[in-house]
């Protein structure tokens, strides 16, 4: 080896030693504890995650991945001329990407993700013809994309990812160039108008990631055969419109379909299912169907679909019977959503099939008849919504073998009979809504007692009757109690003010009795309150004036006598009302009330309530 050669290989070492340890300065921004091997007692290429090249002992790869790096990366990374992997992912780098960047013509893997990048993407970037994978998602980089994509430029790239940061703009036509890119993920960003043309040209795609933009325009009608590869198309959360072209069912290999939250419209493809590898289909949340018979019948294709895991398709204008296909869908669904549609027919007796459910959502639509009894063979389910529908019968004591259920929705139907005892077994559940319906009978504490971790319980517009129970008081967790527009009776339990969480306690227009408890002076979260239309007596407890967060008070229409407090939520006449009952007195002047006189009354009171506020 000539002393040339090894002059001038000691000379790059050098240059790639001063360039690291000026990276170094930058990135570690004043921190003792990060890349603490980078120092002189170590040759560089044994540094904490440097790797070198074994000839020339030149530096050919950064993996400086999760080290919590709160600097920026300095311009001196440019002189890292032999380089051709930087890694710097999940980390908390600031500042802008340094152009030098692009003097790095050997770079073949650039990952920055994860991080708060601010700045324009470089246009240099373009310089380094030898890339294949660019990786800049999860920062908070803007203006447009503009780095040159010209014909000769980047033709190695497979994998370009902006997602998730400010930019904006247009899709350059330009990205067409890039011959080799099989995927590309977009979303999360401000960009808009049409998908350029050339992105057709791109037949080697695998993923395109455009969700959550603002583009428009329609999906060429020509997709089916310009993506012959493709397995993942997510675009949902834009502005496109027209039709879901027929040559989609051409791409035998989609796995992904998912378009939710634009304008789409008309009917979908009957041959659907010609998808045999479909593993998501979400459509939801556009203007698809006819709402007339016949727009379900896409669904029975689906069931070629044996991978099948997710099922969306709410919140669009679909019509006709829910066919009995359903229950024939692949035995992998997990999510199955249907709701807000105009869907008729009732739920078949087969739907136990689909024993993989975790979600079941029909919610909205104007399906019949009673609840089969199958349906407690979806012992996986964790939320069940059939709301506002027309469903009618009891509900099924099977729903007591859904051991897993968090979440039970069936208000707004005509459910009749009483809520069967074997709800108790759901003991995870956290929110259960049977409001107006046409439901009866007692609640027990035998029903109601077991559910720990009950934060939202809604009876509302029922025919209960009997005391409401006071084990109630175990649902420590509990937010929103809402059974008003009942016959419940006796007395308001006052282990309801046990419950510290508790923000919304509605029980109006029932037939409850006796005093306001004292303990819901212990309700701090307490924000809505409504305790009207009952036959209540006594004085209003002064401790609901300590409440802090107490915006919305209705004790009106009750039999309630004494002083009215004029401090916490009584000082301001738009956050309560007592109207309605005729022996109440003082208050702010605001509510009309008459004086207060009976000294005597005052002084009972006061010993009642043990303290002196008047």
């Amino acid at each position: 080896m000539s002393m040339s050669f090894n002059l001038a290989l000691a000379l790059g070492n050098e240059s790639d030693r001063l360039a690291l340890l000026a990276l170094k300065d930058q990135l570690v921004d004043g921190s003792s504890e990060a890349l603490t091997s980078w120092n002189g007692s170590l040759h560089f290429c044994e540094w904490e995650d440097v790797q070198c090249g074994w000839k020339q002992r030149k530096v050919i790869g950064l993996r400086l991945t999760s080290m919590e790096l709160g600097g920026s990366i300095s311009p001196s990374i440019g002189n890292l001329s032999f380089l051709r992997e930087i890694n710097l992912s999940y980390n908390r780098l600031q500042g802008n990407i340094p152009r030098e960047i692009g003097h790095l013509r050997q770079l073949r893997f650039l990952s920055l993700s994860y991080n708060n990048l601010q700045g324009n993407i470089p246009m240099e970037l373009s310089n380094c013809s030898n890339l294949q994978v660019i990786d800049l998602n999860q920062n908070s980089l803007s203006g447009k994309i503009t780095f040159n994509l010209g014909e000769n430029e980047m033709k190695n790239l497979i994998g370009l990812s902006l997602a998730d940061n400010n930019l904006f703009g247009r899709i350059p036509p330009s990205l067409g160039n890039l011959s080799s890119l099989n995927y590309l993920q977009l979303s999360g960003n401000h960009l808009e108008g049409n998908i350029p043309s050339s992105i057709y040209n791109l037949s080697p795609m695998i993923y395109i990631g455009m969700a959550r933009n603002k583009l428009s325009g329609v999906l060429a009608p020509e997709i089916g055969f310009a993506f012959p590869k493709l397995e993942f198309l997510h675009i949902g959360d834009n502005q496109f419109t027209g039709s879901i072209p027929r040559s989609i069912i051409s791409i035998s290999g989609l796995k992904d379909i998912d378009i939710n939250t634009n304008g789409f419209s008309g009917s979908l493809p009957e041959n659907i299912g010609n998808l045999k590898n479909l593993k998501l289909f979400s459509i939801d949340y556009n203007h698809l169907g006819t709402e007339k018979v016949g727009d379900m019948d896409f669904l029975s294709s689906l069931t070629n679909c044996s991978q099948l895991k997710m099922l969306a398709i709410h919140v669009n204008r679909l019509g006709g019977v829910l066919p009995d296909s359903v229950a024939n869908l692949s035995t992998q669904l997990q999510y199955l959503y249907l709701a807000e549609n105009r869907i008729s027919g009732s739920i078949p007796d087969g739907i136990g099939n689909l024993f993989k459910l975790t979600q079941f959502d029909l919610g909205e639509n104007f399906l019949t008849g009673d609840v089969p009894t199958s349906i407690g063979k979806l012992q996986n389910l964790g939320l069940l919504d059939l709301s506002v529908n027309r469903f009618s019968g009891n509900i099924p004591s099977s729903i007591g073998d859904l051991s897993q259920l968090l979440s039970l929705y069936l208000s707004d139907n005509g459910f009749g009979g009483s809520i069967p005892l074997t709800l108790r077994e759901c003991k995870s559940m956290q929110i259960t809504d049977l409001s107006r319906n046409k439901l009866g009978g007692t609640i027990t504490d035998q029903l109601i007692g077991g559910f720990h971790g009950l934060t939202n319980l809604y009876l509302s517009q029922n025919s209960f009757t009997g005391v409401f129970p006071s084990a109630i008081a175990n649902s420590k967790q509990l937010v929103e109690l809402r059974v008003d527009n009942n016959n419940f009776s006796g007395e308001i339990p006052r282990e309801l003010g046990e419950i510290s969480s508790l923000s919304i306690l509605q029980i109006q227009r029932n037939h409850f009795q006796g005093s306001i408890p004292l303990s819901f002076g212990s309700l701090k979260g307490l924000d809505n309150l409504d305790l009207s239309d009952n036959n209540l007596s006594g004085t209003i407890p002064v401790e609901l004036r300590k409440l802090p967060f107490l915006r919305s008070l209705n004790i009106s229409f009750n039999q309630l006598e004494g002083e009215v407090p004029q401090e916490g939520v009584f000082k301001n006449i738009s956050e309560f009302s007592v109207v309605g009952n005729n022996k109440l007195c003082g208050g702010i002047p605001e509510i009309n009330l008459p004086k207060c006189f009976n000294q005597e009354a005052k002084k009972k009171g006061n010993v009642i309530f043990g303290q002196s506020h008047y």
